[in-house]
């Protein structure tokens, strides 16, 4: 929804009733989204290129792109928060992995 939807400017309604019959209504128990700022995201991207990994089609995409992804993951976790979690991407990965770990630990009862 946030990639087709929000990003490519497919009507969100058809979107949803893709992914439902894609699916069958099926949603995960648990999403996790890494949230960080689009700046740091395209940073990451161009020191990964730097290094010669692999690129793919997403690294073509624009700032404006992936800010209304972004905002689209926002919006969603803001609608579904029983199951989604946003985690702060930017923090250290020890921070970060400890988060996630309490989410999952949480989440496993």
């Amino acid at each position: 929804a946030a990639y087709q939807g929000a990003g490519r400017g497919f009507e969100m309604e058809m979107v949803e009733q893709v992914i439902h019959v894609a699916t069958g209504g099926l949603k995960p128990d648990l999403t996790l989204f890494f949230d960080i700022p689009v700046e740091t995201a395209i940073g990451r991207m161009a020191r990964r290129d730097e290094s010669e990994s692999r690129r793919n089609r997403m690294d073509d995409e624009t700032a404006e792109f992936y800010g209304k992804v972004r905002d689209e993951y926002l919006k969603i976790a803001e609608r579904e928060p029983e199951r989604f979690r946003v985690i702060d991407g930017a923090r250290a990965v020890d921070q970060v992995h400890s988060s996630v770990l309490d989410i999952v630990i949480e989440a496993l009862g």
